[in-house]
């Protein structure tokens, strides 16, 4: 970005204005992004790497980078991710409707061991739904193999329990401004709560990381 624009962001109104204008503009053209790869996939395919590939583009903003061609990028990263996030995403999935269903059927039960099954299955079905949150930030932010991806999901939620809540305070929010402003949802629906994940997400992995950075000098 020409340095003339930074210096006119920081130290005008006219800054900020531009700065707000700039961000609607990313944000509906990459959830438009969002939909059309999503229906590229006939849905039921394309909600996964979509998603990823969303994220991969907000990352990249996050992160401070500018000048990259969100459509290429946004492309490159659905390709790339396309099996990985399908598994990932579906099999994750079925796992929170299996525990959901365990659950279900141990209420219908009354020994000392269905209570102990029916208190680890909550617990686990929680943890799976906070730790859903940082899947696709994980996703996009490291290189690991496919079970590392649920594993750093579940440990990133339980290690930084204040940016779990912190994410799930921001999309209750979002729901109820959705719900107030259904139109917003055509242009912002999936942008939007992206951003604030991956701001929230990314640092929670940098503290793992300056963590890592201390612990091997």
């Amino acid at each position: 970005m020409n340095p003339d624009v930074r210096a006119l962001e920081r130290n005008s109104l006219t800054g900020v204005f531009y700065v707000a204008c700039l961000w609607i503009t990313r944000l509906v053209y990459v959830n438009t992004l969002w939909i059309l790869f999503t229906l590229l996939g006939i849905c039921v395919l394309g909600f996964a790497p979509a998603t990823a590939a969303l994220f991969s583009v907000i990352r990249k903003w996050i992160l401070g980078q500018q000048d990259f061609a969100v459509w290429r990028t946004f492309w490159l990263a659905y390709k790339r991710e396309f099996m990985k996030a399908n598994v990932l995403g579906w099999g994750y999935g079925l796992f929170i409707v299996l525990l959901y269903n365990n659950i279900q059927y141990y209420n219908t039960q009354s020994t000392l061991m269905t209570h102990f099954l029916w208190i680890v299955s909550l617990f686990m079905l929680m943890l799976s739904a906070v730790s859903l949150f940082y899947l696709f930030p994980v996703l996009v932010h490291y290189q690991l193999k496919i079970w590392q991806y649920v594993r750093s999901a579940m440990a990133v939620s339980l290690a930084f329990p204040l940016h779990t809540l912190l994410m799930v305070a921001g999309l209750l929010v979002f729901i109820v401004i959705f719900t107030w402003l259904p139109g917003l949802l055509v242009v912002f629906s999936m942008s939007v709560p992206a951003v604030w994940i991956m701001k929230v997400a990314a640092h929670a992995f940098q503290k793992v990381e300056q963590q890592q950075a201390q612990d091997h000098p």
